[in-house]
């Protein structure tokens, strides 16, 4: 057994993970104390009663991890696994776990590789919020799985292997596991995704049936929209007509009513000219009056200064007398209360000194009592050291008799031990005598199976090597065409490569013509006046200048900038049409625009070709007209053949020079300078807002165009070879799959057959080890019997000196009780003494505490009445002072007195002579007053005739700002341009109103039109074009769904075929160890149909033939789920496996092999061990006990036992097996 885990073992290459470091719980379930579990590599194991809280520990690892359901925490609401108290503790108010991972800085991800440790933690309080941390910092929970995620710590890892996950595998069905693999593959994902793809492609149907509904209705529209068009036009049409009468009346109306309101202005400057001179006049006599008016004031306000003066010192006369009589009355006063202070002081002196006599008295008593007190604390200390001596005899002779009585009880347990192990001797040599009668015949029967074994070996091994040879050979074949196959894809993606990089060019030429076209179409860059002639009057030209020629690239960009408006120019036939371009220019008030008309312009005359040959024999100067691109109105290169661009301005003056009887020859540097004819010369840089790049646009555009179609073709071009390039690839695709599928089958020949190969080896070692073992255990059998033996005679002599202890004993403890007894009585006489003494010193302590209190209250008393004489002292020294210093106020008041009847004489006198002197100022005053108002009547008449002619000039300003108003509002009509003066003729005025009515009866007429009808028609035919282009994307996003949906099944056959192989390789490895002699695999039920196949569990035990799994016993279904859990946590490795329970079911003999795997997998994985089985403790590293103390409180005790030396280990381990107990 010890070679096939050997064996095991070295077939699988450890991985290094990070490790589970320690985990900190608080507050969650049973956990009321923060608990701290470390641990370490190996196996740590997790024991306790039943409702201890073992499971627990496994509900704050999934909860920390990001569990969320309740009840899958056994819980019926989130905050349920909060403690909720006990019979001694109030409920916590919140729970905390945390996990801490050591980190090696390789098997995390990067941005945590820098740090020695790990930790993820999560809170929750009574009130439901939660709070999820990672290194001690506030984090997201999707981080914490994220980071669970990249270690290998998914939710649907196998980290965490509770009874239900073994029962879910002991009853799956095959489809139940295949989702069992699925989940560890990860394939859940693309299952998900390929329901949303199909969702997806239901919804984009559906919504290609609603566009196609909607296309009909948009067409419907645009045809209903094609007649309301035409009638809109023709409303339009009167619109404009009516406009114009409106704007002609409205004129006439301002100008009439502005030369009314100019005549009444002059009047009314009239009339204000003599309001004026009269004004003047008041003016003077009103300053006059004012003066008169302050001096009168003035000598008013004087009075009353006066007047308050006098009563002001009449008052304060008056206050200083009656201040004299109560300053006479308070002096008596004084005297009285100084008389009768002197009377109490006396009283209160004669009781102090009474007081002072009984303080004597009480202190005296104080000491006599001090006295007494001290001799009973004598007595009192005498008896209590009497009673301690005795005490501490009593304590030792107690002491004595309980190690007498603890030796009789030793004595008896080896007794009974001795009893006990001697029973159990005998059952024993009992045991042993039968088992070496049962391994002799074990012996022999093993060596025959030993010889078949070897046999059916011999023909495993002929057939593994006939195919290892087809396989090579398949192999040799799959590498060419993977070879092959390689090249393709290579050559696939850089012309896949190319093809991105063409349509990307393609997209941004594309971009670029369109928006070149929009700035063609939306005649950017043309003047107001060119604008207009194309929307109004482009049936009367020929067309523009722009739309006509093509100029050479060099000389459209130096024309363009400096003459930008030459381009605009309107293109006519003949000079009629001039004629009637120029009125209607001038009728619909047209920005000024260049003309260009056919009859006018001509053919170069014999001076000015002469000309142009001698100016193009000059080096830098070249003619437009000669490098014309193209021409469509003929006359036009009569324009250009009379316009040259010289190198330079020294150029330009010399061309001049010599073309001085050719005016009409334009000249421009390359730099903008012109020169036209004789008007002369102008430089400088283009005014701000003039229009340029016209011809430069539909340049630009125009090569767009061919380059965008150059790209189609390019890209056309691509799509050809990319798909020529897919189907030559899919060919060799399927040639390398009929392959794989070829070589996977003979690989699984080949494992199978080596799978059986190792399986006979294992069992020849196997049987080789038994006949071993056996032999080993007859030979300590015997030797155990006979030791066992010895040990019966030994203990029966010790038996015997027990016994003969025992007796002595007893008789010695006899004695002790007798004299422990008398003494016990002493103390009890010394002890009624000492309690007689204590009562009557405190009778004494109680007499002295209430005198000693009286004695602090009559001191206090005493420094009262002190205070209370000390205050009568005080208050008479301070009247003696009032009643000194109130005889001298006395002799002032009167002196004031005087003072003041002085002044009120003076005030009166003032007062009379002001009175006098305000009475003839009064008088002049209204004289004054009469002639202003004289005046004041006659300007107030002239005022009126004003005000009456300003409110008829208001009326004629309201008419002319409605009418204004009405312009700006209606027409946009500015002041500035409406006249001043108008003909005064009503006929006129007569016939615009006339047809305005017409005008309106006409639109009316015609009825309710939609004037919104051309905007919704473009809008209309807009969406359609839209609708029509988002439909031919719909179509496109349906067939990338489908081959969406395609490559999803093609990833879940890839990833469902590699999971089993692998699942199924670890398997038939690892059911061997647990069932010597059997043999496992996994079987798909279709192998063809890799999206939906069930897979079922094939075993053959020893002696048995291929059978399902569901056909075997409880303890052999749970050992091959068993297996089967291992072999997933293989293929899907984690950083540690908690085992919850997992060998309930199993007996002592498959509970050994249980122990022998984990102990194989303990070097390579970290497990954590929940278990009631002694035999699973034996291969435990670390053992935490729980347990419940305190009831509804889980305690932890550990016990490391990796510390322990090997050869204590191996006995403990002996010592558990047998059931027997050892201390540590």
């Amino acid at each position: 057994m010890i070679l096939s885990l050997l064996l095991f073992v070295s077939i699988f290459e450890r991985k290094d993970l990070m490790k589970l470091k320690s985990i900190h719980i608080s507050g969650f379930k049973s956990f009321a104390d923060r608990v701290n579990i470390h641990y370490h590599d190996g196996i740590t194991g997790v024991i306790g009663p039943n409702g201890s809280g073992k499971s627990n520990i496994i509900d704050a690892v999934r909860w920390v991890m990001g569990e969320q359901t309740a009840k899958s925490l056994r819980a019926d609401d989130p905050t349920d696994i909060i403690f909720s108290g006990s019979q001694n503790r109030k409920p916590l108010s919140l729970a905390e776990v945390t996990l801490t991972f050591s980190n090696d800085g390789f098997h995390c991800p990067a941005e945590y590789m820098h740090l020695p440790e790990i930790s993820i933690g999560r809170r929750i309080n009574r009130g439901g919020e939660r709070e999820y941390f990672m290194n001690r910092e506030p984090c997201r929970l999707k981080d914490i799985v994220e980071f669970l995620l990249s270690i290998g710590l998914g939710s649907k890892s196998y980290a965490i292997i509770q009874q239900d996950k073994r029962d879910r595998i002991i009853q799956a069905s095959p489809d139940d596991l295949r989702e069992i693999l699925e989940e560890t593959a990860g394939i859940t994902v693309f299952k998900v995704r390929r329901k949303e793809a199909e969702k997806r492609l239901t919804s984009t149907n559906e919504r290609m049936k609603n566009l196609e509904e909607i296309e009909q209705e948009l067409t419907r529209q645009k045809d209903s929209l094609e007649e309301q068009v035409e009638k809109a036009s023709q409303k339009l049409s009167y619109s404009q007509e009516l406009k114009e009468k409106e704007i002609l009346l409205i004129k006439n109306h301002v100008g009439f009513y502005r030369n009314l309101a100019g005549k009444i202005k002059k009047e009314i400057d009239s009339r204000s000219s003599e309001i004026q001179q009269a004004t003047i006049e008041a003016g003077e006599w009103e300053s006059i009056a004012n003066d008169l008016k302050s001096k009168q004031l003035e000598l008013t306000q004087q009075m009353k200064a006066t007047e308050n003066q006098l009563d002001d010192q009449k008052i304060a006369l008056t206050k200083y007398q009656e201040r004299s009589e109560n300053y006479k009355r308070r002096h008596e006063e004084r005297i009285t209360q100084k008389e009768k202070f002197k009377k109490e002081l006396a009283d209160e002196q004669l009781n102090l000194k009474r007081e002072e006599e009984r303080q004597v008295q009480l202190m005296e008593e104080l000491e006599k009592l001090t006295l007494s007190l001290q001799k009973l604390d004598a007595e009192k200390e005498s008896f209590q050291e009497k009673l301690e001596e005795l005490d501490e005899s009593l304590q030792v002779d107690r002491m004595r008799g309980d190690e007498i009585r603890s030796e009789m009880r030793a004595i008896e347990t080896s007794r009974n031990s001795l009893r006990a192990r001697n029973e159990s001797l005998l059952d024993t040599i009992s045991r042993y005598n039968q088992q070496i009668l049962k391994i002799t015949e074990n012996h022999g029967t093993t060596h025959q199976s030993r010889g078949q074994i070897a046999a059916d070996r011999k023909g495993i091994a002929d057939n593994l090597s006939k195919v290892s040879l087809g396989l090579n050979e398949v192999v040799l074949n799959r590498n060419q065409i993977e070879s092959e196959l390689e090249n393709i894809k290579k050559q696939f993606d850089q012309s896949n490569t190319e093809r991105e990089i063409i349509k990307q060019q393609h997209m941004e030429i594309s971009s670029h013509a369109s928006v070149l076209q929009k700035l063609v179409e939306s005649n950017s860059g043309l003047s107001d006046g060119t604008l207009a002639l194309k929307e109004k009057l482009s049936n009367q030209i020929s067309g523009f200048l722009f739309d006509a020629v093509s100029l050479h690239k060099d000389d459209e960009t130096i024309l363009e900038n400096c003459m930008p408006h030459l381009f605009q120019a309107a293109l006519l036939e003949n000079t009629d049409d001039f004629i009637e371009i120029v009125d209607k220019v001038e009728e619909l008030s047209i920005s000024k625009v260049t003309l260009f008309v056919k009859d006018l312009v001509t053919h170069l005359s014999q001076i000015e070709e002469t000309d142009k040959a001698n100016l193009e024999s000059i080096h830098g100067i070249r003619c437009v007209g000669d490098r014309l691109e193209s021409c469509k109105w003929p006359s036009a290169k009569k324009i250009f053949d009379r316009i040259f661009i010289c190198q330079d301005e020294w150029i330009l003056l010399k061309a001049r020079k010599i073309c001085a009887q050719s005016p009409h020859f334009i000249f421009v540097t390359e730099r903008g300078t012109i020169s036209h004819g004789t008007i002369g010369l102008s430089c400088g840089l283009l005014q701000e807002g003039a229009s340029q790049g016209i011809l430069q646009k539909r340049r630009e555009y125009s090569e767009a165009k061919v380059q965008k179609e150059k790209m189609q073709e390019k890209l056309a071009s691509a799509e050809g070879a990319l798909y020529s390039l897919s189907e030559k690839k899919k060919k060799i695709e399927i040639k390398v799959a009929e392959l794989a599928s070829v070589l996977e089958k003979e690989k699984v020949e080949s494992v199978k057959l080596s799978s059986q190969l190792e399986n006979y080896d294992l069992q020849l070692r196997h049987v080789d080890e038994n006949l071993t073992r056996l032999d080993e255990e007859k030979e300590r059998l015997q030797a155990e019997l006979l030791e066992s033996k010895d040990s019966f005679a030994k203990n029966q002599g010790q038996m015997d000196c027990l016994d003969s202890e025992f007796k002595l004993l007893q008789r010695d403890l006899d004695d002790f009780e007798s004299d422990f007894s008398d003494k016990k009585e002493t103390r009890d006489e010394v002890l009624t003494q000492l309690q007689s003494k204590k009562s009557e010193r405190a009778v004494i302590l109680e007499r002295q505490t209430n005198n000693r209190k009286y004695y602090e209250e009559m001191v206090f008393q005493l420094k009262r009445m002190q205070q209370k004489v000390d205050s009568f002292i005080s208050q008479i020294d301070d009247l003696d002072f009032q009643i000194s210093n109130g005889e001298s106020e006395v002799v002032h008041l009167a002196s004031e007195i005087g003072n003041f009847q002085k002044q009120v004489k003076i005030y009166e006198d003032k007062l009379e002579y002001l009175v006098q002197e305000e009475n003839e100022n009064s008088e002049e005053l209204r004289v004054f007053e009469s002639k202003l108002k004289s005046q004041k009547d006659s300007a107030a008449s002239k005022q009126k005739f004003i005000n009456e002619k300003q409110l008829e000039l208001a009326r004629y300003d309201t008419i002319i700002e409605t009418a204004l108003k009405d312009a700006l509002e209606k027409y946009n009509l500015a002041t500035q341009d409406l006249p001043f003066e108008a003909n005064n003729d009503q006929s006129l005025r007569n016939q615009l109103e006339n047809r305005i009515k017409e005008l309106h009866v006409a639109i009316q007429e015609l009825g309710a039109v939609n004037e919104r009808a051309l905007e919704e028609f473009k809008d209309v035919s807009e969406r359609l074009n839209f609708l029509t282009t988002q439909k031919g994307d719909i179509e496109r996003s349906v067939q990338e769904l489908y081959l969406s949906i395609q490559e999803i099944e093609e990833n879940t056959k890839v990833r469902f075929k590699e999971i089993f192989d692998k699942v199924n390789i670890e398997f038939q490895k690892i059911f061997p160890v647990l069932f010597p002699g059997g043999y496992g695999e996994l079987h798909m039920l279709n192998d063809q149909d890799l999206l939906n196949s069930g897979v079922e569990i094939l075993v053959r035990l020893p002696g048995k033939k291929m059978q399902n799994m569901s056909l075997f016993s409880g303890g052999e279904k749970a050992l091959t789920a068993i297996s089967l859990i291992f072999s997933l946590l293989k293929t899907t490795p984690a950083p540690f496996c908690f085992l919850d329970e997992v060998d309930a079911p199993l007996d002592e003999a498959n509970v050994g092999r249980f122990n022998d795997v984990l102990d194989a997998l303990s070097n390579e994985f970290q497990f954590v061990v929940i278990t009631h089985n002694r035999r699973t403790m034996e291969v435990l590293d670390t053992i935490y006990g729980i347990s419940m103390s305190e009831p509804g409180v889980s305690k932890l005790v550990s016990v490391d036992l990796s510390d322990v030396p090997s050869h204590l280990r191996k006995k403990q381990k002996t010592a558990i097996r047998s059931g027997a107990s050892v201390t540590l």
